[in-house]
């Protein structure tokens, strides 16, 4: 019999309950009316005691619990996991134990195990059933290559976690974010209203999708709701950078762009914060795409402008600059605005690399010396790495091994960036090595046909498939692929 067994036992019998209850059942009825004083002090202290073993059990598993986390605030693992075990002796069901269990399991490196701890708890319907249940999702969400097996498991996780827990967060975030992304912004509706009911910060959110389910009333109302949410955090906390930021940004939905700056500008009075000055650029930098569009590039430059005195290194501004660098009309004023840049020392390796990009179509020379320049000032951007081997490649005469090379790290870097497959395929081509630029190109095509921004350049994948197939012999292929590209806008013929 082991010590805790035994120690059960003579707790079951000789607890003051057991015997008060056996020496009631041994006494002679005639002399129970005198001994009733006697057996209601008796069952009095056995109440008293038992109450009092109970709430010390109870006090003694949160003291338990707390110094787990305690532990685990210094990063005592170990030391936490130690704790949450006697505090499981003492209710071995707790599921706040067991979850933090599997937690400092994670954490000392034993993941099989921790996975397996959750996955008992959370086929449990309670709340630390969901909370397992939305700890493995996390560690779903970690994978940046879901199958579609594992994201429709991930979907079915998050339903029942909020089938179980309506009031979890996280999981109706990540659920709205999910239906959103797969064009279903009616049914994130749902999800992001039990969210905003919880949290009202993120009223901002749910007006995004208001707007995103076509639904433009309901948006305008939850913006101004937004709106007034953050007005009074501000009233009460006026140097809360956040909440002045989400104020300026419902602000912005609301199309009232000038409040939304003054807004910056009086918590910029309050306090020069780094924060808010990139979040005044970025404010600009919006308003400057709004003018793009509407092809007012005069507009675009005096916004990117100021976009760019509140934060000189706007990755959202410099973008739009490199975008303007490549329009008749405002191109030798972006370039302008982008080397007083570049002379002020802010970004130089970016602003290398947009000045290459913007010049690669016109001044091969001048892109070379601008992306080389941005590569070795920061060798590790696959951006860069792509744009220099499109230029050697496309240069005259062309230099395709450097190109290759380049490319190579390019996608070793960002393997998923069908862009750069792209890239690489067509340099393959040109170094007629035709299998191994079909496994780019045919990688890179169903991404360009998906897209809108990338598929402009689905005829050139088309011709150079053409090219590859014919250089493998199979005309059949080569002329499907002819065929594509000319009904794209590629070449007619073979190259």
């Amino acid at each position: 019999m082991s010590l805790q067994h035994a120690f059960s036992v003579f707790r079951t019998r000789f607890s003051p309950f057991v015997f008060a209850m056996t020496w009631l059942r041994t006494r002679a009825w005639k002399s129970l009316v005198w001994s009733t004083p006697a057996i209601g002090i008796a069952l009095g202290a056995a109440a008293v005691m038992s109450e009092s073993a109970a709430v010390s059990d109870g006090d003694r598993l949160n003291r338990y619990v707390a110094a787990a986390e305690r532990a685990i605030a210094r990063e005592d693992f170990e030391g936490a996991e130690l704790r949450y075990r006697r505090a499981m002796q003492i209710d071995p069901s707790n599921g706040d134990v067991r979850f933090g269990i599997g937690v400092v399991t994670a954490q000392q490196g034993d993941m099989p195990r921790a996975v397996q701890q959750m996955s008992v708890l959370a086929e449990e319907r309670t709340e630390s059933g969901a909370r397992a249940a939305f700890w493995i999702v996390e560690k779903m969400l970690e994978s940046k290559n879901l199958s579609r097996d594992d994201q429709r498991l991930l979907l079915n996780r998050l339903e029942r976690i909020v089938e179980i827990s309506p009031k979890h967060v996280p999981a109706r975030l990540e659920l709205a974010r999910r239906y959103v992304e797969a064009g279903f912004a009616t049914r994130a509706v749902e999800h992001m209203k039990a969210a905003a009911a919880e949290q009202p910060e993120h009223l901002l959110l749910l007006s995004q999708v208001y707007t995103r389910a076509g639904q433009p009333a309901q948006a305008r109302v939850t913006a101004e709701q937004a709106s007034r949410y953050w007005t009074r955090r501000l009233e009460v906390e006026p140097q809360n950078v956040v909440a002045r930021m989400r104020y300026a940004d419902s602000l912005m939905a609301l199309n009232r762009h000038q409040d939304a700056v003054d807004a910056i500008n009086e918590g910029l009075r309050l306090g020069n914060s780094p924060e808010l000055r990139r979040h005044a650029g970025a404010i600009h930098a919006v308003l400057a795409s709004v003018a793009i569009k509407s092809r007012d590039s005069a507009a675009a430059l005096t916004l990117l402008s100021a976009a760019l005195q509140y934060d000189p290194a706007s990755v959202p501004a410099l973008s739009l600059l490199t975008s303007l660098a490549g329009e008749q009309d405002s191109s030798a004023e972006a370039r302008r605005m982008l080397k007083e840049r570049l002379a002020a020392g802010n970004v130089p390796w970016m602003i290398h690399l947009l000045l290459g990009t913007s010049a690669a179509g016109d001044d091969s020379a001048e892109a070379e010396r601008h992306l080389e320049q941005a590569l070795a000032l920061n060798p590790k951007v696959p951006e860069t790495l792509n744009n220099l081997a499109w230029v050697l490649s496309a240069q005259q005469p062309p230099k395709l091994e450097r190109a290759l090379e380049l490319a190579d790290q390019a996608v070793s870097l960002a393997p998923a960036r069908p862009e750069f497959r792209e890239t690489r395929g067509q340099i393959l081509v040109k170094l007629m090595r035709w299998q191994d630029a079909l496994a780019d190109l045919e990688l890179a095509l169903p991404a360009y046909n998906s897209s809108e921004a990338l598929r402009p350049g689905v005829s050139k994948i088309h011709d150079a498939l053409a090219a590859a197939y014919a250089g493998l012999g199979d005309d059949q292929m080569a002329s499907e692929h002819q065929r594509l590209a000319a009904a794209r806008g590629g070449s007619a013929a073979l190259p």
